[in-house]
């Protein structure tokens, strides 16, 4: 019953956080309580350098973070393999790197160890064809090893986290008002619904007036948003459904539902209730469900993706790779990742072997024209 409590407390404060980004910290806080860990934060991460900011903390030094950000992001034994897993899979570091290879490295030594911190838990909320941002998960050493208990716990909330960040970065309705939310809706680039809590369509910003106009997706019928594709249409009507009875009773409800397209590729529907202190949503009709559209499709992948991909290479044979095409010796690249020279010696012999090139230009070519061959 205690596990039921502190996983509905979770899930809803993680939906507050969707309509108020300031509700995250709190939102994190009910998450660490429900997985049993110290700390956890949101952050993004670009795919081509050591860029990196959090979003959201809770529990998190900010001395850390900044000394994060200043001198420890280049030095992430699991940048950018982390980077390259699956949008929604979640998965702890080790799963990456191994553990004896982590406690060489300068950024365990000067920055995870202090702290005291066990292994984390990763799951990559969104990719695009340069950046992604993850939901990060830490346990303390305190509270003894990451166990199988914590990691399904984690999996449980990280769709939902998903769902809020992608709700939250889409729109904030509290800081929307009925005057306005026409002309904010319209800006948005992801297609937006409003919907009455009998299923009426209230208000579609101008990227849904487009995709509802082509009918390939969703159209409207007698006021009412329906899919377009047959073997879609009694799903997403039950899911828009029982959201509305959900909004007429004054719950917090969310839905996705995948739509198929008869000419075009799908979308991800998304749907959730607002309830009273959503913010002024009023189109001569109350709005009380809304539903974003978002195109299913995926990120082009980096050359330094395709090449670890065809080659299978480990984290540390990326780290190393990337290092080998900026240019400089091994006790250089030892340097600049923060590891031993041994280690990236292992690294570079492993990448020859697979890779079949004999030198560190051959490596550089590849990740110029795809072989390590004139």
């Amino acid at each position: 019953m205690e596990e039921a409590i502190t996983f509905s407390a979770a899930v809803g404060a993680i939906y507050d956080a969707a309509l108020d980004s300031a509700a995250w910290p709190t939102a994190l806080k009910h998450c660490c309580d429900y997985i049993g860990v110290r700390t956890s934060n949101l952050i993004w991460r670009d795919d081509n350098s050591p860029a990196a900011a959090v979003f959201h903390s809770y529990n998190f030094d900010p001395e850390y973070i900044r000394s994060y950000f200043e001198t420890y992001a280049p030095l992430d034994p699991f940048y950018p393999a982390s980077n390259f897993m699956p949008v929604g899979q979640p998965f702890a570091g080790d799963d990456l790197v191994p553990q004896h290879e982590l406690r060489e490295t300068r950024f365990y030594k000067e920055w995870v160890a202090p702290q005291n911190y066990n292994v984390p838990m990763i799951v990559n909320i969104e990719r695009s064809t340069t950046a992604s941002s993850a939901w990060v998960a830490l346990r303390g050493n305190e509270q003894g090893p990451l166990d199988d208990t914590a990691k399904q716990r984690f999996a449980l909330l990280a769709p939902h986290i998903m769902r809020a960040v992608t709700i939250g970065r889409t729109l904030d309705f509290h800081k929307a008002t009925a005057n306005s939310l026409a002309l904010v809706l319209d800006s948005v680039p992801n297609a937006i619904v409003l919907l009455r809590d009998d299923g009426g369509v209230v208000h579609a910003n101008a990227a849904a007036t487009a995709l509802l106009s082509a009918g390939d997706l969703l159209m409207q019928r007698d006021g009412r948003l329906i899919a377009a594709v047959p073997e879609t249409r009694n799903v997403f009507s039950k899911a828009v459904s029982g959201i509305c009875n959900d909004a007429r009773a004054g719950r917090r409800a969310a839905a996705t539902v995948a739509i198929d397209g008869s000419h075009a590729d799908g979308c991800l529907a998304q749907i959730l209730s607002l309830i009273p202190g959503d913010g002024p949503l009023d189109y001569g009709a109350p709005a009380k469900v809304v539903v974003f559209l978002r195109p299913v499709t995926g990120a082009e992948p980096s050359g330094l993706e395709i090449i670890s991909k065809r080659y299978r290479l480990t984290a540390g044979e990326m780290r190393v790779l990337s290092c080998v095409a900026e240019g400089g010796s091994v006790a250089d690249i030892a340097a600049r990742l923060g590891t031993a020279p041994s280690t990236v010696k292992t690294h570079l012999n492993n990448l020859f072997a697979k890779t079949g090139a004999e030198r560190q230009a051959d490596l550089v070519r590849l990740m110029a024209h795809g072989s390590p061959r004139r």
